[in-house]
């Protein structure tokens, strides 16, 4: 069977958001999209308490003198869209951070530490021209690595595995670092949820060079791989320059999928991060 393509396209007006009741259905816990104060909530009289860790082993002040602050405001935006929690986060320099959220449910316990440890940085780096060619020879060429893309099919019973070579660095330092905004929405023509985002403006100045200098030339097709932590999601083929910074990622996404994905885009963390402590109060 045919492995359908992913692609990724230019943000068309006439496309629609998925509204947020479908999302509801599908995620962990209440999406709850919401504006932001400036303060950080009081902390709870009781709940959970976890004493995160970041970027373990490195020295924060080498690493950015923000990256306490950064971590702090990507974890309460991920932890209140994804779950719908109020959490309390006190920095203790220089390299730990105190959450404390109410009781929680043993599902929301499991989804706030994935929360917590999944990093989510999304790198969007070349895939070699002749990938292939060169997979079926063997050969893996410096400044490249054998990644495999897998995908559930229609279904969802099985998966079909597709490999590529990928390059080791994003293409002009292009991150999620640079993403604003990611929502999900339908295909005008199948209805199969996609995700769209937008840059800010560096970002979207990046990705406009980016998708102008790998359009198609003549036969030659360029693809782009979406590699998150490590692990290629999709490797859409750039049809055309992309301008103004928003852009859609099609890829066979289940609506789950697609708005956890969302999720991430929008509030990954400058650091990885680990639980070293637990408990309740």
């Amino acid at each position: 069977m045919r492995r359908k393509q992913s692609s990724i396209r230019p943000l068309a007006a006439s496309d629609h958001r998925i509204g947020w009741p479908s999302c509801l259905a599908v995620l962990l816990g209440t999406i709850l999209i919401a504006a932001l104060t400036a303060c950080t909530p009081s902390p709870p009289s009781h709940g959970a308490e976890f004493v995160v860790e970041i970027n373990p082993g490195t020295n924060l002040t080498i690493a950015g003198t923000n990256q306490l602050h950064d971590t702090a405001a990507a974890l309460r935006n991920r932890i209140q869209d994804s779950l719908g929690l109020a959490v309390f986060i006190e920095p203790t320099p220089p390299t730990r951070l105190l959450l404390k959220v109410r009781e929680l449910t043993p599902d929301e316990r499991i989804a706030m530490c994935g929360l917590i440890t999944n990093r989510a940085l999304i790198e969007f780096c070349m895939v070699h021209p002749k990938s292939a060619e060169l997979i079926e020879q063997g050969v893996v060429p410096p400044d490249y690595r054998l990644l495999n893309e897998e995908r559930n099919t229609r279904n969802g019973s099985n998966k079909t595995t597709t490999p590529w070579l990928v390059r080791t660095t994003p293409e002009r330092e292009l991150t999620s670092m640079f993403i604003q905004q990611a929502i999900v929405m339908r295909q005008q023509i199948a209805g199969e949820p996609e995700i769209s985002f937008s840059f800010n403006p560096e970002g979207a100045r990046l990705f406009q060079e980016v998708t102008t200098e790998f359009s198609p030339r003549g036969q030659q097709v360029f693809y782009l791989a979406i590699v998150l932590d490590g692990k290629i999601k999709a490797a859409p083929r750039i049809n055309a320059p992309i301008s103004g910074g928003r852009a859609a990622l099609s890829g066979s996404f289940t609506l789950k999928e697609a708005a956890t994905l969302a999720i991430l885009l929008s509030h990954p963390m400058p650091a990885r991060c680990e639980i070293v402590e637990e408990k309740s109060f």
